[in-house]
């Protein structure tokens, strides 16, 4: 997969963010078509997609946090914590799913949070949408 350009406000290429973005996907890309059992969805199993992958790279990408987190992105699922059930936003990409899981974890990778977005299909398959740090 070819990495992205990206830009900073002044118009000038953002190299180091090119760079998170490629080591994200080289990272984690073998895990495309996986599952991980999250203990806080009662062991139901979340796929990781493809698009999954892209997603969380492209977010990710914005600050090293974010990336080292996401290079994690398995224990993430299995640590996350404080769930919170949303409709989805008006987004192109969100409405292909029925329900927005939201997990929140305090205190993982400094003082930060940590956000790993999940939606549900309506074939009632969980699947991996985002992971950032803020």
């Amino acid at each position: 997969m070819k990495t992205p350009k990206f830009y900073k406000k002044d118009g000038t290429e953002d190299t180091a963010r090119s760079k998170r973005y490629a080591r994200i996907v080289s990272g984690i890309g073998h895990l495309a078509g996986t599952s991980v059992k999250c203990p806080a969805l009662g062991g139901v199993p979340v796929i990781i997609t493809k698009h999954s992958i892209d997603e969380i790279a492209f977010h990710a990408s914005k600050s090293a946090k974010s990336t080292a987190a996401a290079l994690d992105v398995v224990n993430q699922i299995k640590t996350c914590t404080n769930p919170r059930l949303s409709k989805p936003k008006s987004n192109r990409q969100l409405k292909a799913f029925k329900f927005i899981v939201v997990f929140t974890m305090t205190g993982i990778y400094h003082t930060d949070t940590t956000k790993v977005t999940v939606g549900l299909k309506t074939n009632s398959k969980y699947i991996q949408y985002c992971l950032t740090v803020q």
